[in-house]
């Protein structure tokens, strides 16, 4: 069992801080699309005012959401630096 093991742990040792860029990458480009959608119908003088009261919402919601992955990623990074340090028993 440990043979196969160890190769897991090295490879998820790698793979934890990719993982957490992405999840963070995918959070901010998800709110700048829909931000930038809500925009694009500024363009249609019908949905102007809805638009724009809709995407000054979102935006707001945009910076709450950052401010919170903000401190779940560094949470994690710290919960998974933790786990790779060992301390003398």
């Amino acid at each position: 069992m440990l043979p196969i093991l160890i190769p897991i742990e090295i490879v998820s040792f790698f793979i934890r801080p990719f993982a957490l860029t992405i999840r963070l990458f995918a959070n901010m480009l998800a709110g700048h699309a829909v931000y930038f959608v809500l925009l694009g119908l500024i363009l249609s003088l019908a949905f102007a005012v809805p638009a724009l009261a809709v995407a000054a919402g979102v935006f707001i919601l945009e910076i709450v959401v950052s401010l919170i992955q903000a401190y779940i990623f560094i949470m994690l990074t710290a919960v998974f630096t933790g786990l790779t340090m060992h301390p003398a028993h």
